[in-house]
C-alpha cells in the first residue's frame, strides 16, 4: 500500500501569522491588568527593560528573542511602546544567573506607563514600606549622577587635585 503523501501542517502556518500579528498591536490596558502586572512585578515574577542600565539596551533583542525581527521587518511603532516585559516561568534558559532569553514577550503603551509606575510605587511600599521605597529612589539617584560623571569628559583645571 503507497504511503500517503503527508500534508503540510497548516497550523504552523497559522501560529506564525499570530505571533506576527501579536508583536505589532500596542494596545492599553485597563487598570486591573496594570494593577496584576505592578503586583508581579513588586513579586520580582516579570523581567522587563528597565531592568537593564541603558548603556546595555543592546542585549534587548538577545533577552526578547521576537524583538530583533520585528525591529527588521519594522513591525513596531517604537513611538508606543513604553515597556517590554516577559514572566519569569518563561525564560528558556536554565542558568538563572544570567540574563533571561524569551521567545515572547509582552509590550505595556506608552500611555499606560504613568499609571502602572503608580500602582507599583504603591504596591512596592505597601510591601516593603515607604522608607524602603525613599531609598531606593535615592540610590538611583546616586547612580544616575556617577554614570553621567563617568560619561562626561574631565577638565583639568588649577583646582584639579590629581595629573
Amino acid at each position: 500500500m503507497p504511503k500517503k503523501k503527508k500534508q503540510p501542517r497548516k497550523t504552523t502556518v497559522k501560529k506564525k501569522k499570530v505571533a506576527e500579528d501579536a508583536i505589532v498591536k500596542v494596545e492599553q490596558r485597563t487598570n486591573g491588568e496594570l494593577k496584576v502586572l505592578a503586583q508581579d512585578m513588586v513579586d520580582e515574577k516579570v523581567f522587563y527593560d528597565g531592568m537593564l542600565p541603558q548603556e546595555m539596551d543592546f542585549f534587548l533583542p538577545q533577552i526578547f528573542a521576537p524583538l530583533e525581527p520585528a525591529i527588521r521587518k519594522e513591525l513596531l511603532d517604537f513611538n508606543l511602546i513604553g515597556m517590554l516585559y516577559e514572566y519569569m516561568d518563561k525564560n528558556i534558559k536554565d542558568d538563572k544567573e544570567s540574563m533571561p532569553t524569551f521567545n515572547t514577550m509582552n509590550i505595556v503603551h506608552l500611555d499606560d506607563m504613568e499609571t502602572l509606575h503608580v500602582f507599583y510605587q504603591e504596591m512596592f511600599a505597601a510591601k516593603h514600606g515607604e522608607g524602603e521605597l525613599e531609598r531606593l529612589r535615592q540610590q538611583a539617584e546616586e547612580e544616575q549622577e556617577q554614570a553621567q560623571a563617568v560619561a562626561e569628559p574631565h577638565v583639568h583645571g588649577p583646582d584639579c587635585t590629581h595629573e
